[in-house]
């Protein structure tokens, strides 16, 4: 009574209410909230005690009234009931705060995308991508979770803010291990040609240079499924790709027709002759054209093995951008390139072993994995052990277990455990669990924090 009337509510309404509020019947009590809800902002203090009822409809009704008030006074009372039992009461909460899109709220909704129920999820998804790219940042963390539904869920997400930011999220999930998360970054990238469909061409002309294969493969089906004559034209362009699935894939999804594809070059250069010098094409893929980067790609593949060490060597260069694309260039370039980029790591300089470690794990075969192993066992540069390290837990296979068990055991280097106790999270191991729990009896208090971290992934 004393907290009705300290909302301005008086007399006669005043008493009826409050035994509405106070009825067994929760119908009753719902429909007094939206009675309550009828005198507008200042019922929000109502509303809140009401999010302590015992009735789950009561506690709904309140939520979704604070919901259609917009009240960001209310957003972080209303984060709390996402933990609540009820899921009716879970799921009004999520609707609520998309109403409300008070950004401190997104951690909360981020935490349900790994939620066992999948409306709440979806509810959740819809929720934040509401915040707009403010919300880009935890959606990114989400994206990097060891938990199959937080990705998916994240993809989706992602799917409904217009920021070509979260174009480039989206491409880099279809290098997940997972086929329910790739395929929902190709259904997300294709979604997201409804409002940015020229960043998105523009991505998919970038990956044709500058992807390794997975990516290019992915894109090419994001392209096949979108109805616009101009995504098929940039399919079309992947017909003339240095890597042979990549040009097999484009055809297939072209059915199998014969294409000519308009692909750009830059003026007074012709398609590569074997003689092109390759410290010439190695100079155009640092030009900051497009275009003189994909002419550039496209004669080194014509040169094939030949262009494999002067690309390995030219890794050493600092400019880390560029450094990316030579790897993801030789990534693609087929079995002689994989078998260099394995070698090099065992005899090459720090920069360049770096750079190949890291690009190692977006090639998942045994051979890979083997090599990052052997970078554990046997390197002497801690950054490139710390760098083998991330790259097993990226790829997450088995094979990659005991070589991370061993570095976080006998590793001198602090930096390199941490980065091992990381990777270990991503695996759903006996061995894996006991190791991070041996862990926690470590002196090291960041190294204690990972190894928590770890366990609750």
């Amino acid at each position: 009574m004393r907290r009705l009337q300290a909302c301005g509510i008086e007399g006669e309404r005043k008493i009826k209410l409050a035994k509405a509020l106070s009825d067994k019947n929760e119908v009753v009590g719902s429909a007094a909230i939206e009675n309550l809800k009828q005198s507008g902002i200042i019922t929000t203090d109502c509303l809140l005690y009401l999010l302590l009822d015992k009735k789950d409809n009561v506690r709904v009704a309140a939520i979704e009234s604070l919901g259609d008030l917009k009240s960001t006074k209310a957003a972080p009372y209303i984060a709390k009931t996402l933990t609540d039992k009820n899921l009716n009461v879970r799921m009004a909460s999520a609707h609520s705060l998309g109403l409300i899109q008070e950004p401190k709220s997104i951690p909360s909704l981020i935490r349900c995308f790994s939620d066992p129920n999948r409306e709440l999820r979806k509810e959740a998804a819809s929720a934040v991508s509401k915040m707009g790219n403010s919300s880009l940042p935890y959606i990114k963390k989400s994206l990097e979770s060891s938990d199959l539904d937080a990705r998916i869920t994240a993809l989706e997400s992602l799917g409904k803010i217009a920021d070509p930011l979260a174009i480039s999220l989206a491409v880099r999930m279809l290098n997940d291990s997972e086929y329910d998360v790739r395929s929902s970054a190709v259904i997300t990238l294709r979604s997201m040609s409804d409002q940015m469909f020229n960043a998105l061409m523009d991505e998919a002309r970038r990956l044709r240079v500058q992807g390794n294969v997975i990516e290019k493969n992915g894109i090419l089906v994001v392209l096949a499924g979108i109805e616009d004559l101009r995504a098929r034209e940039v399919l079309a362009e992947f017909t003339a790709d240095s890597n042979e699935k990549v040009r097999n894939k484009a055809l297939e999804l072209l059915g199998g027709e014969a294409v000519t594809a308009t692909v750009k070059t830059p003026a007074g250069t012709a398609p590569g002759k074997a003689g092109d010098d390759i410290d010439k094409l190695i100079s155009e893929l640092k030009s900051g054209d497009v275009m003189v980067q994909m002419g550039a790609v496209e004669k080194i593949s014509v040169l094939g093995d030949k262009a494999i060490k002067p690309l390995i060597n030219s890794i050493d260069d600092k400019n880390p951008e560029f450094q990316n694309l030579i790897a993801e260039i030789l990534t693609g370039m087929g079995d002689p390139a994989v078998k260099s980029m394995i070698r090099e790591p065992k005899a090459g300089r720090p920069p360049v072993k770096i750079i190949l470690a890291q690009n190692l794990a977006k090639i998942p075969e045994k051979r890979t994995i083997k090599a990052l192993c052997e970078v554990l066992y046997e390197e002497k540069d801690p950054m490139v052990r710390m760098v083998a390290a991330e790259s097993l837990g990226f790829v997450g296979d088995q094979q990659g277990l005991e070589a991370l068990i061993y570095t976080v055991n006998n590793d001198e280097d602090s930096r390199v455990k941490n980065a091992a106790i990381i990777s270990l999270g991503y695996f759903k191991d006996p061995k894996a669990i006991n190791t991070l729990i041996t862990v926690l009896d470590s002196k090291d208090h960041f190294m204690c924090k990972k190894a928590l971290d770890s366990l609750k992934n």
